[in-house]
């Protein structure tokens, strides 16, 4: 029984330590979206490619927001059984894989939208909105993808 309470007791830590890193994933994912619109207005899109690139991001809009609104839903729920008391370890693990399973969708689909937006630039086109995402990504992620690089 005392090594269930001190399992249980360790995985409320660890999962309470995972909650800032969350919130700030989550703050990130949320400009990632505006930077994308913020670099397309530097590339000289001609009025047939904002056309095409608006398309694809009113289709895909209702795709987010529902991938969004999962997220929220499931962070709510992981929030809700942490501040149960006692706190159930695989209820409240199974929550958080749920919500890293949300955050995994929508990368996946901002990478899906990214891919069709690129599919309408020119090369060159391709190459100013790299250089400009990267220049605009947050120090945050800077750090981590230097992080990356570094472990590789």
């Amino acid at each position: 029984m005392k090594h269930s309470k001190t399992l249980i007791i360790s995985g409320i830590v660890l999962l309470l330590n995972a909650l800032p890193s969350m919130a700030q994933d989550a703050a990130r994912e949320s400009h990632k979206g505006d930077r994308l619109l913020k670099c397309l207005s530097i590339v000289g899109l001609s009025d047939a490619q904002k056309a095409d690139i608006k398309r694809v991001l009113l289709t895909e809009k209702p795709v987010m927001q529902a991938l969004a609104a999962t997220l929220k839903t499931d962070a709510a729920a992981l929030k809700a059984e942490l501040d149960r008391n006692p706190a159930d370890a695989c209820a409240a693990g199974a929550a958080l894989l749920k919500v890293h399973a949300d955050k995994g969708a929508i990368q996946a689909e901002r990478l899906r939208v990214k891919s069709s937006v690129e599919a309408v630039l020119t090369t060159d086109q391709k190459a100013k909105l790299a250089g400009c995402l990267e220049a605009h990504q947050p120090p945050v992620a800077a750090a981590a993808e230097a992080e990356d690089e570094e472990a590789d």
